[in-house]
């Protein structure tokens, strides 16, 4: 997985995913969501209180181990991954993996695929939108951070599932359902004790005291360390090759980490200007045959297209239509009023007549526009016949 991701998901969204109310959201106001978030943004998490019961946290991307010297500077692209299967054998993580583990709240990731050329296209991956992806991960507290305790996490990784493997070798261990979110958080988290910027080592050190003096405490907190396997951590870290993962091409620009527009994760394929959106029907309007066919019929004699129809869009073909037929009814009924003219030897008021009758039937008529104009001699020659 590289490091980049999206968490545009308002707070209330947040609350809903993680199935816990405002007031159990540690540090809520950090949170800032974002279409392309980068190590050291704050995200929120889901961890364990001291009662085992699920609670929200807002932390900064990208682990800074809590033994790291007051006044280093964190380095939160250093460890913003965790490889699953090297977890439990390095000491840095291992001691996490006991007690602090948590689950990362997103809405996808992004991956980069590089051609043949050397070009990289970035893809983003996701479940669909509107959908929350829940990833595991680890925490720890930096008691030395430069305002106070500084609380990060890492996302753990594993191979890329066979759907994938075309866009990289690696993935997210993806967390696909309740049952898996519940098992991965499991017990002996002590999170009380890390937000107040005690290390990972004193409290196994404090817990190992309490429980020399309690036998009883010793067996239950050796069930709680025990409990979370090197069998359940490889169970619960496979790839996930489920349908409902999807991925689409996205714009390049949100390569750099300060590219913070909503389209950052939208299907560049969709994009309006496309060749697919060229040829697509436009917002779902008629052709001007098919509002032409939706024109209510006129009544006899009259012609008349509707007002609202004939100042639309579609409707002026179809109100020009209309008018040239009234035009043509009334040129007919005038042929028969010219043979009884002609034997009254009214010819010249045929002639001013005729004239009015082929404009009205010209006016908005696209065939009309084109046809030929006969010159005057054999305007007067039709007339004479």
């Amino acid at each position: 997985m590289c490091g980049r991701s999206r968490c545009a998901l308002a707070p209330e969204q947040v609350e809903q995913a993680a199935g816990v109310r405002r007031e159990r959201w540690v540090d809520r106001e950090r949170y800032r969501p974002s279409y392309n978030v980068s190590p050291g943004a704050w995200t929120p998490i889901i961890r364990l209180d001291e009662h085992h019961t699920p609670q929200l946290q807002t932390m900064r991307w990208g682990l800074v181990p809590s033994f790291t010297k007051t006044g280093d500077k964190p380095d939160f692209y250093k460890m913003f991954n965790a490889r699953s299967e090297s977890v439990a054998e390095k000491p840095i993580f291992s001691r996490l993996l006991k007690r602090q583990r948590c689950v990362v709240l997103l809405e996808g990731f992004y991956e980069w695929k590089t051609d043949a050329g050397g070009k990289k296209q970035p893809y983003y991956c996701n479940f669909g939108e509107g959908n929350v992806m829940k990833m595991a991960g680890l925490f720890d507290v930096w008691a030395g951070g430069p305002e106070g305790p500084l609380a990060t996490y890492t996302v753990l990784t594993t191979d890329a599932a066979p759907r994938v493997t075309w866009l990289h070798n690696r993935m997210p261990v993806i967390l696909p359902d309740d049952s898996a979110v519940t098992a991965w958080l499991g017990s002996g988290i002590n999170p009380t004790a890390a937000q107040k910027g005690v290390s990972s080592q004193e409290q196994q050190q404090q817990e190992e005291e309490q429980q020399a003096d309690d036998p009883e405490q010793a067996e239950t907190g050796a069930k709680g360390q025990t409990a979370f396997s090197l069998e359940r951590l490889q169970k619960l870290c496979q790839p996930f090759n489920g349908d409902s993962l999807v991925w689409h091409p996205v714009t390049t620009a949100m390569s750099k980490p300060s590219y913070q527009s909503p389209d950052a994760s939208a299907d560049v394929r969709t994009k309006k200007g496309s060749i697919s959106t060229f040829f697509a029907a436009a917002g779902g309007k008629k052709s001007p045959a098919a509002a032409a066919a939706a024109v209510p019929k006129a009544s006899p004699g009259k012609g008349a297209v509707p007002a609202e129809v004939a100042h639309s869009a579609e409707g002026k073909e179809a109100a020009a239509a209309a008018e040239t037929d009234e035009g043509q009814g009334q040129q007919q009924h005038h042929h028969r009023k010219v043979g009884k003219h002609h034997e009254q030897g009214q010819q010249h008021d045929h002639q001013h007549k005729s004239q009015q009758q082929q404009q009205k039937a010209a006016k908005g008529s696209i065939s009309s526009f084109f046809k030929p104009v006969a010159s005057p001699a054999k305007q007067q020659q039709q007339q004479q016949e």
